[in-house]
């Protein structure tokens, strides 16, 4: 069979090259056709006269000579190539046809003792030293029966199949992935409004839309059929219409009052105890019957307080005694 590194010995394979190379002093292998052994088995000769092996000298791609050739001398370079000589394989030449597989069987592998020496063996037989790996080495040093380092590491991961049911943790896993309900995410509410509501069910967004929490305004004419003011007892000397539209107020002793209305808006008092304890008032425009001037005390007065402007008026409505 053929093997690597030497192939059977044959006679002889001569070649022969003839040409006129000109005013040179070297000939290449490729010019040659063929690539000469070795000097003794070497022999040129020029213009029919043959050349010591002293003259020239052969090298890995070209034969040199010790002189240039005149422009018309005739060379004449004949090899005897000897087919026994050692050769190297090219690389990715050497196929499975090269080894001998006869001596293997099925479900072995090729192996190395690393001195050189290759052999079939089952893979059964193979240990962590024989493939190269120290037998000590933390991850892999398993003990038939015993789990590995590497089994025991691998044991405590998610199984895909059980899609993350058999995590050690649900919270913690939310957590990491920042899905803590009610923090990153909302809770289930079966009141939660969804899309198919809006509209239906629930009132959808509308710029337009007055909510009873807030301050709204109004720019067209609104009819309202019945309205309800708050009705309250005023707590300290300050009129403000954020306590209510009808405030009322019983006296013990002589108030001062202050004014926290704006302009557009007014408050209706009515204050009770007035004939014992004078009353006094911020700066206002009295509208009375005798014009703009206080009216006399008496022991239940009602009065409508208003900003116009910058201009505070009361109107005094009259007594309820």
């Amino acid at each position: 069979m053929p093997y690597l590194g030497k192939v059977e010995l044959k006679s002889s394979n001569i070649k022969r090259w003839t040409g006129v190379p000109g005013a040179v002093s070297a000939i290449t292998h490729s010019t040659l056709g063929f690539i000469p052994f070795n000097e003794p088995s070497t022999f040129i000769t020029v213009n029919g006269v043959g050349q010591h092996d002293s003259a020239f000298t052969l090298g890995l791609t070209q034969i040199t000579f010790s002189s240039a050739f005149d422009v018309l001398d005739e060379v004449e370079i004949t090899c005897i190539i000897d087919v026994g000589q050692p050769i190297s394989a090219a690389d990715n030449t050497v196929g499975i046809t090269q080894l001998k597989v006869s001596d293997g069987t099925v479900g072995q592998v090729l192996t190395t003792d690393g001195a050189g020496a290759l052999s079939f063996s089952s893979k059964s037989t193979e240990t962590l030293a024989s493939m190269g790996v120290t037998s000590t080495a933390a991850e892999l040093n398993h003990v038939s029966g015993v789990t590995s380092a590497i089994q025991t590491q691998l044991g405590t991961m998610a199984l895909k199949a059980n899609n993350l049911s058999d995590l050690a943790s649900a919270a913690t896993a939310r957590t990491n992935l920042g899905l803590v309900i009610g923090t990153d995410v909302q809770a289930y509410d079966a009141t939660i409004v969804v899309d198919g509501d809006i509209g239906s069910t629930v009132q959808g967004y509308d710029a337009d839309t007055t909510k009873n929490d807030v301050a709204n305004t109004f720019t067209d004419n609104q009819t309202f059929s019945e309205t309800t003011e708050t009705v309250y007892s005023l707590v300290g000397l300050d009129i403000d219409p954020a306590n209510g539209g009808k405030q009322y107020k019983t006296l013990s002793s002589a108030p001062t009052f202050t004014s926290s209305i704006t302009n557009g808006q007014s408050v209706r008092l009515r204050i009770v105890g007035g004939d014992t304890h004078a009353v006094t008032w911020p700066t206002a425009t009295w509208v009375t019957s005798a014009g703009n001037a206080a009216p006399a005390a008496t022991a239940d007065d009602v009065f409508v307080i208003e900003m116009e402007g910058s201009t505070l008026y009361i109107y005094y409505l009259g007594s309820a005694v």
